[in-house]
């Protein structure tokens, strides 16, 4: 699964193109008073001006495979990294056979660097945004994990990720390529004390070359200064 494109909100557009643009070196594909587009590897990032204070989300970008440390050393100087233990900054998903870095953008969200290493993307160029391949990761937030999970397996056709065993209050949805993540309202994001929050978002993503769409309302869309 491909997340072709993906639709958030920030209540700060300005301090989010300096973040994005600016700090980490993405390329706008559109910018105006109440959107800004940018261009993620293979997603389109769309974020919308909202009143809606500090809607926060959790997503990952998937890195080649041997870049983590090259990785780290390039986000430290550009964002607040989050240690997921005391004094390490990567955490080693074993079952995952990956590793990820986590910091926080200008809207106080959970960003993750993850390399894959069954995706076998090694590249040798020096770490940089141009290797921030896609958006691989969407946390989706509900009422009950295990409804939404099969709803969605259901409506798209998408299978739980054969490396992660649904759970309770945790389930993923997809493969190494995309993943929705769907968690409760109220967990707490690794690896912070930020407690997810059901917020607008849409997410278009490619399964096999097929095209699909999928909106999810949270808060209100409609406290946004334009409809997404």
């Amino acid at each position: 699964m491909l997340i072709t494109k993906l639709h958030l909100l920030s209540d700060n557009l300005e301090s989010t193109e300096e973040f994005y643009h600016q700090i980490l070196g993405l390329n706008i594909l559109q910018k105006s008073n109440d959107l800004l587009v940018l261009e993620v590897g293979q997603t389109v990032l769309s974020v919308h001006q909202s009143d809606l204070q500090k809607p926060q989300y959790h997503f990952a970008f998937n890195i080649p495979c041997n870049k983590i440390e090259e990785a780290l050393a390039w986000i430290k100087g550009k964002a607040t990294v989050l240690d997921v233990a005391p004094n390490e900054p990567i955490a080693d998903f074993k079952n995952w056979n990956a590793r990820a870095v986590y910091f926080l953008d200008n809207n106080e969200n959970i960003l993750e660097l993850i390399a894959r290493n069954d995706l076998r993307n090694e590249r040798d160029d020096p770490f940089g945004p141009d290797l921030l391949l896609s958006v691989c990761e969407i946390g989706i937030v509900c009422d009950n994990v295990g409804q939404q999970s099969q709803f969605l397996i259901d409506r798209y056709q998408l299978d739980y990720f054969s490396k992660q065993p649904p759970l309770p209050t945790f389930s993923a949805l997809g493969d190494d390529s995309g993943l929705f993540i769907i968690v409760p309202h109220s967990r707490e994001w690794y690896p912070t004390n930020i407690r997810s929050t059901k917020n607008w978002l849409k997410v278009h993503i490619n399964i096999n070359g097929r095209e699909e769409e999928l909106e999810l309302h949270g808060r209100s869309s409609r406290n946004s200064k334009t409809k997404p």
